[in-house]
């Protein structure tokens, strides 16, 4: 079995996501995911605005992604934002980190540190063959 390298792509989410903003957010997003099993984490840590629109585009996220046979981890996520998206019913859509570098783990099947829960990078954890982090 031959085994391919993986990009994992980590994004910081801005504190705040209005207007333009969001748009060049979404816009970098959508540039991480487009390619085949594509593998994010998003970067909670510094998110000071919670709320529905932001659970929407969280899931606007995940589910291109998904389409793609990728997924996205949480790094960082506040209990404030973990609570709106128990409030959605999506709280289970998505895995946990408390730092990026656990949630690039998860990709490898490997623990970094401390999970939060079921399933997040401020650095990366490399295989032989596996593994590559990209962060802007």
């Amino acid at each position: 079995m031959v085994s391919q390298k993986r990009l994992v792509a980590v994004r910081q989410v801005p504190p705040t996501l209005a207007g333009r903003q969001k748009l060049d957010f979404i816009g970098e997003v959508q540039t991480c995911l487009n390619t085949d099993r594509p593998c994010l984490v998003l970067d909670c840590s510094g998110l000071a605005q919670t709320d529905r629109e932001i659970v929407f585009m969280l899931l606007c996220c995940l589910e291109e992604a998904m389409k793609r046979n990728g997924d996205i981890r949480l790094a960082g996520a506040t209990s404030r934002l973990r609570a709106e998206l128990r409030a959605a019913h999506a709280e289970t859509l998505f895995g946990f980190y408390e730092s990026c570098a656990d949630a690039v783990a998860s990709f490898y099947g490997r623990s970094a540190g401390f999970a939060l829960r079921e399933n997040a990078p401020d650095g990366a954890v490399a295989n032989n063959n596996v593994a590559q982090v990209q962060r802007t």
